[in-house]
């Protein structure tokens, strides 16, 4: 997930390690999902193919929500021919508080082009990072009625190295991803899509104490043992009819299912009460329908749908010591229905011979969850207090309206302007989620809140899409949002005397995020014919915030990520036989604040470790040796530059030594690949 975004400006993946203080020790080390403009977590929508992803989870035993301990790290780069990034808004037909990723799969069209029945590509990859090897295996054959797809991608590697002077925990992890697509074309203005989309990932790894006792957990003096399991599988039936009546031009119909897994098995010898097994379940069995009409009628180009889902969640966990078997359920087995309605309109007009479009659109969005079977819930009497509330069915809903205006001010030339009112609705976990421990004579909980107010966003953006000469593109934009009633855990009054400490999720904060994103790209060749194929590409990007919680009180927002700057140097032969590139990427230092009044992530007596600036350099080229072979080549790292990602090491505190020097991120590396197409 992090090296599909490793240029973008105003884009990060985030990662947590296992045992460290940024993720339950019960859970495995990741990516927890993007961090767009400063907003991260939940708040960022990802699909794949229009279904959701399913959710990170909060780490339970711990009283920050924004410390995740399942990520969302559920696909493979091999599947998809394109990756969408929504910064900031979104359009009506999905949703974000801070954004999307979209990821589009392979498509048998991809590769049977120009007259061609039958394409079979193999290619054979390699990573020095984690000594990872790659096998894939692509397979695409059919007609102008029929055609199939068949992607299967293996990778197997071991613990990522670092520049850290300790050597990193040991990490062995294998992953496989297979991607089957059929397309039927019923008549010339009718296709049917089936698609079947699988990914699993086993990562086995040890932690040892060191980590642990930075991370806080200092009992398990001979380390942890982890195996981590995620998996994902989704059948769609998708069918776009072009039907040109008078309710709509283009029917799109989806009908989706999707099973999403994680599972940790950790294990180690407890200081005084011996071997302790824990197994932590988050499992997400999700199924729905959309449907979105387009309709061209004079000046208008409307978009229209609807969409309903139902989807059912639950969280085990079971911990051992000997003979002695503890059972839970972190929250209910919960059954969560949501239905959504939208529609959009782009409105032509012609201004002093310039075209004006102006795009109004809303978007309503209404959930029911139901929890359900409440085995092994609460069932320690200390937490029968929150039974009562945690347990009552929800509804929330959210209506979203949404404007944008661009005009072309010359052939070369659009301005934009865009409003957008963003929500995310609060989730089951963060609804009826507990963790709490009862025994030694210290009993607390951290419970989740029925009340919780929907998360919302309103955003601002202007932008200037430009070629203001021939070979020169320049665009730039400049955004503002104020986000209300961020989510998060707060230390607040039990509700009865059997506490001695209580958290509970409460709409924390309010924030403000602004900033600027710049990119050009200059084509050399344009100016003088001896630089034919070589190019100039420059990105940058800047984010900056406040925060201010329940009681006014004004703070920082530590999401928020250091400004980045890219510049890149490129040839591509003429005729596509080979291309290079050298990226320079400068980062800014970055020290988390201690008053960041947006999230419980930060403590106020503690100082965070300043993330320095840095400076790397990137080298990549390819080769079609001929039509049947390519070669693919990237140098990271060139100079073995050591630094550390703010994303990752933010919540580290200057006391945690062994962390931050096993957080650093990866020094010179190489990752190498040969395709052969036929």
């Amino acid at each position: 997930m992090a090296s599909i975004v490793k240029d973008q400006p105003l884009v990060s993946a985030p990662g947590v390690l296992a045992g460290s203080s940024g993720s339950s020790i019960w859970h495995s080390s990741g990516t927890t999902s993007y961090n767009i403009r400063g907003v991260d977590g939940n708040r960022v929508g990802l699909d794949v193919d229009g279904v959701d992803i399913a959710e990170a989870t909060p780490s339970p035993d711990s009283s920050k929500a924004q410390s995740f301990g399942f990520g969302r790290d559920y696909i493979d780069p091999e599947m998809f021919r394109t990756v969408h990034i929504s910064e900031g808004a979104t359009d009506v037909d999905s949703n974000g508080l801070g954004g999307r990723v979209s990821f589009r799969t392979k498509s048998p069209e991809d590769y049977l082009k120009d007259g061609k029945n039958y394409y079979v590509g193999l290619k054979r990859g390699y990573s020095s990072a984690d000594s990872a090897y790659q096998y894939a295996v692509t397979a695409a054959a059919g007609n102008d009625v029929v055609k199939g797809l068949v992607v299967y991608s293996h990778r197997d590697g071991e613990q990522t190295k670092t520049k850290g002077n300790l050597a990193a925990n040991s990490d062995d992890w294998r992953s496989d991803a297979v991607l089957s697509k059929l397309l039927w074309n019923t008549s010339e203005n009718n296709q049917l899509t089936f698609t079947f989309d699988y990914y699993q990932k086993e990562d086995t790894q040890f932690i040892d104490y060191d980590t642990l006792k930075s991370g806080g957990t200092s009992s398990y003096t001979s380390g942890l043992y982890q195996k981590a399991t995620a998996k994902r599988t989704r059948f769609s039936l998708d069918d776009i009819w072009h039907a040109n009546n008078s309710l709509f031009d283009v029917l799109k119909t989806s009908i989706y299912y999707q099973n999403s897994e994680s599972l940790t098995h950790t294990y180690g010898q407890y200081s005084t009460r011996g071997l302790r097994n824990v197994w932590f379940g988050f499992y997400n069995s999700d199924y729905g329908i959309k449907l979105q009409a387009d309709k061209n009628i004079g000046r208008h180009a409307i978009t229209y749908g609807v969409t309903y889902s139902e989807l059912d969640q639950k969280m085990p966990w079971t911990s051992n010591y000997g003979t002695t078997t503890s059972l839970a359920n972190y929250m209910p087995k919960t059954n969560t229905q949501k239905a959504t309605a939208y529609i959009s309109d782009a409105i032509k007009f012609d201004v002093n011979g310039h075209l004006l479009t102006i795009t109004p659109g809303v978007r309503a969005e209404y959930q029911q969850a139901n929890p359900k079977d409440t085995d092994n819930y609460l069932t320690d009497s200390a937490y029968a207090s929150l039974k009562s509330s945690q347990l009552e069915t929800t509804h929330d809903h959210a209506i979203s309206p949404q404007i944008a205006m661009s005009y072309q001010l010359a052939p070369n030339y659009l301005t934009y302007v865009q409003y957008n009112n963003g929500h995310r609705l609060p989730t089951a976990m963060e609804r009826t989620g507990v963790y709490g421990a009862s025994s030694y004579g210290y009993t607390y909980a951290i419970a989740g809140n029925p009340n919780l107010k929907t998360e919302t966003s309103h955003g601002v953006e202007w932008g200037l899409k430009s070629k203001p000469a021939q070979g020169l593109t320049l665009n730039a934009s400049v955004f503002y949002t104020h986000y209300k009633n961020f989510i998060d855990y707060v230390s607040t009054t039990p509700p009865s005397s059997n506490y001695s400490l209580y958290y509970e999720m409460e709409n924390l904060a309010q924030a403000n995020i602004w900033g600027g994103e710049l990119s050009t790209r200059l084509d050399l060749g344009a100016y003088v014919d001896q630089a034919q194929g070589y190019s100039i590409a420059l990105a940058a990007g800047k984010s900056k915030g406040n925060a201010k919680d329940q009681d006014g009180s004004k703070g920082s927002i530590n999401s928020i990520q250091p400004g980045k700057a890219s510049l890149t140097l490129a040839y591509d032969n003429p005729n596509k036989l080979f291309g290079l590139n050298v990226t320079t990427t400068t980062v800014e230092s970055k020290q988390a604040s201690s008053n960041d009044t947006s999230s419980q992530t930060y403590s106020s007596s503690s100082t965070y470790y300043k993330a320095p600036a840095y400076t790397v350099l990137d080298l990549g080229g390819y080769w079609n040796v001929n039509q049947y072979l390519k070669l693919n080549l990237a140098l990271n790292n060139v100079f073995d530059k050591k630094y550390w990602d703010y994303s990752t090491v933010s919540a580290f505190t200057t006391s945690q030594t062994t962390l931050i020097d096993r957080a650093t991120a990866t020094g010179r590396n190489v990752v190498l690949s040969a395709e052969f197409k036929f």
